[in-house]
């Protein structure tokens, strides 16, 4: 199963250093790929060898995969919006934990009760978290929300109590 694991890894590097090399033989296919944006897919690809790794016999290779892709995910996304100030999602790496620890517990063949209550306390701590200061930055909508709320029940009373 190592050797499946390595010859993956193998044939990633090969492929990637014939692309670097033609970059450098034509150097208009290295203009051509903007670099600049694109840096964070190479955490996204990192992350997902990890993953490979790990479905294809090492599935403790789960955990850091999932971080990492998480990681590059937010990061790819961010640096194609520009959307740097978007904090919250950073929140989300504990959601990542615990996907990876479920992951790595369904590879294993524990199922998802043999990843419980870790992976499931992670991923609502991240969810949780995630939702609760994404949402801050709509405070104020919040408030009619609620304020409408209260009125529609003050109003279903006042009927009532009129009907009465």
């Amino acid at each position: 199963m190592h050797k499946k694991g390595s010859f993956f890894t193998g044939f990633i590097l090969i492929t990637l250093g014939f692309f670097f090399l033609a970059a450098q033989i034509f150097p208009p296919l290295a203009t051509w790929i903007n670099f600049s944006a694109l840096w964070p897919l190479i955490v996204l690809g990192t992350g997902g060898i990890f993953l490979v790794a790990a479905v294809g016999g090492n599935p403790p290779l789960a955990i850091p995969g999932s971080i990492v892709t998480g990681v590059g995910a937010i990061l790819l996304y961010q640096n194609s919006t520009g959307n740097w100030g978007h904090w919250q999602l950073w929140l989300l790496v504990n959601c990542f934990i615990g996907a990876g620890i479920l992951l790595t517990s369904l590879l294993e063949g524990r199922g998802v009760r043999g990843a419980m209550p870790a992976a499931g306390i992670l991923l609502a701590i991240g969810l949780v978290l995630f939702f609760v200061f994404a949402l801050a930055d709509f405070w104020p909508v919040l408030l009619i929300l609620v304020g409408l709320s209260m009125l529609w029940r003050n109003l279903g009373r006042a009927h009532k109590t009129a009907d009465h």
